[in-house]
């Protein structure tokens, strides 16, 4: 029964989510990221390419034997795209929404591709094999449904019935919220004892990488001469994988319950991270007059 409302909710829940990020993208944000079009690409590069390929030297220099489910846990972690909380950090942090929700939505609409690559080179780098639970094909077509289409539909709702959204989008992002909060505690206490045997190994690996590609995105940030408001934008896209799309993810592949715990312990490690980061850049932006809009 559990595994039936995981396997029919999680989706919807995706869904939802994906759906108000489409909501919360105007055409203007792009208009405006392309105006610097070199930090949108560095910052798609450090999401697409350079972050699973950290996940990938943290897994292999791991002094520690990893099983291979936990092994893909970080991997599917790692090329999760951005979630909404990237967004709504930036916007604290007085960073540049507008790059933030632009990065969000395109690797959203990138996972459809990036996922499914990022799965099988994993697997074949670490020599794990393929469980069958779901082709290429498979995994791609499921990955439109529920993230890239539903951005879509979002973005062409928002142009077309912008008035009408305005006055149920607070509700349908509670509702939202709620639903896939539920889900995702519900996958997690499915199989307590599979999660406990694997949280301590998992902590140190997701603490691990979200410290390190936050700090390869700093500097490369600051080689590329981002601004503030840039600077943080990118750092908080790096350092806010979506635990929802993968604990979707684990479910839809039939992964073993350990695949859940890196998710698990990052949902908490990234909202730490995060915010101390935030606090940091909020006090730094007080300190020196705003040069531009940061916000879309």
């Amino acid at each position: 029964m559990i595994e039936t409302v995981l396997d029919i909710g999680l989706p919807a829940g995706i869904f939802l989510v994906m759906f108000w990020l489409g909501l919360e993208l105007r055409l203007d944000d792009f208009a405006q990221v392309l105006q610097r079009p070199r930090l949108y690409l560095m910052g798609l590069f450090l999401q697409s390419i350079s972050l699973p390929v950290i996940a990938l030297a943290i897994l292999l220099l791991w002094p520690a034997i990893i099983s291979d489910a936990l092994a893909m846990g970080v991997m599917l972690l790692a090329a999760a795209p951005g979630g909404i909380t990237s967004n709504v950090f930036t916007r604290l942090a007085r960073g540049d929404t507008a790059l933030s929700i632009s990065l969000t939505a395109t690797m959203a609409l990138a996972s459809v591709v990036t996922i499914p690559v990022i799965l099988v080179f994993s697997r074949h780098i670490l020599g794990i094999e393929d469980t069958g639970a779901a082709s290429v094909f498979s995994l791609s077509v499921g990955l439109f449904a529920i993230v890239a289409l539903p951005v879509g539909l979002g973005v062409l709702c928002r142009s077309r019935f912008s008035g009408a959204l305005a006055r149920v989008e607070p509700a349908a992002r509670r509702i939202a919220i709620l639903l896939i909060a539920s889900l995702l505690l519900l996958a997690l206490l499915e199989d307590v004892d599979a999660l406990r045997r694997t949280l301590e190994d998992a902590a140190f690996l997701v603490v691990t990488l979200n410290i390190v590609t936050m700090a390869v995105a700093f500097l490369a940030g600051k080689s590329a001469g981002a601004g503030r408001p840039q600077l943080t934008a990118i750092v908080l896209e790096c350092g806010l994988q979506s635990t929802p799309v993968a604990i979707t993810l684990v479910v839809l592949l039939d992964l073993p319950t350990e695949a859940l715990s890196p998710a698990a312990i990052y949902g908490v490690s990234m909202l730490i991270m995060a915010s101390t980061f935030t606090f940091i850049r909020a006090n730094a932006a007080k300190q020196e007059p705003q040069t531009g809009p940061s916000s879309g």
